[in-house]
């Protein structure tokens, strides 16, 4: 079994993802109109 490394900088992300802010990028990115910024390469229906 490998050791347990700690890992004080993932804690903030963690966290963050728990109070939920932000959503989801498969959510969030469609809705912006800069498909270029965003690496959108194709959109669907």
């Amino acid at each position: 079994m490998g050791e347990r490394l700690w890992a004080p900088w993932r804690l903030e992300y963690i966290k963050k993802a728990r109070k939920g802010q932000g959503e989801c990028i498969f959510v969030e990115l469609p809705k912006q109109d800069d498909d270029r910024k965003n690496l959108i390469l194709f959109r669907g229906k």
